[in-house]
């Protein structure tokens, strides 16, 4: 009789690719994927053989690109975040990193998938956040924010009030991983 095993790391696609990624960017990095979920998905070491290695923590939000075929302006990734969640990313948590898998389907060639990257620091998105509208989601009653990510050649923004011209620049954290070292 064999035994079956559950595995102790659950790593999603959005936690692998930034690692990946991460293994790219630095000259000599590990990335460390946590085993057990306390808010903290990645733990990035920028240079493994430095004398005092620093640490980064990293959260991974993800999503898909939302497509529309009649105003392709307004395409864009959708991540909802608790406020109780997100209070405590900003502690510790050092980044947040957003991937928002965007994707061609209308040049009748295989779909690729092309990710963006907003890396912003964990207390930034909590001060930004913090002057927009918290809401209620109605089947738990959990106040959250759900941010509307999207980007526009070399921009990005947060655009869930752009109706009322509010929203949030977020160029200089749009493929950032300059931040993280």
């Amino acid at each position: 009789m064999g035994w079956a095993y559950k595995p102790y790391v659950n790593c999603n696609v959005d936690e692998a690719t930034i690692a990946q990624e991460l293994q790219k960017k630095f000259k000599k990095p590990n990335v460390f994927v946590a085993i057990k979920d306390i808010g903290i998905d990645l733990i990035l070491i920028p240079n493994i053989e430095a004398k005092k290695p620093k640490s980064i923590r990293i959260q991974v939000k993800g999503s898909k690109c939302y497509i529309n075929k009649k105003n392709h302006a307004k395409n864009g990734g959708w991540v909802t975040i608790s406020k109780k969640a997100l209070k405590k990313y900003s502690v510790i948590c050092d980044f947040i990193i957003f991937i928002i898998w965007e994707y061609d389907i209308d040049t009748g060639k295989p779909i690729e998938l092309k990710p963006f990257f907003i890396i912003i620091p964990s207390k930034k998105l909590l001060e930004i956040t913090n002057k927009r509208k918290f809401g209620s989601n109605t089947k738990t009653g959990a106040v959250q924010y759900g941010y509307f990510l999207k980007r526009d050649g070399k921009n990005a923004y947060e655009t869930k009030y752009e109706k009322k011209n509010a929203k949030i620049n977020l160029t200089k954290y749009l493929n950032a991983w300059h931040l993280l070292k």
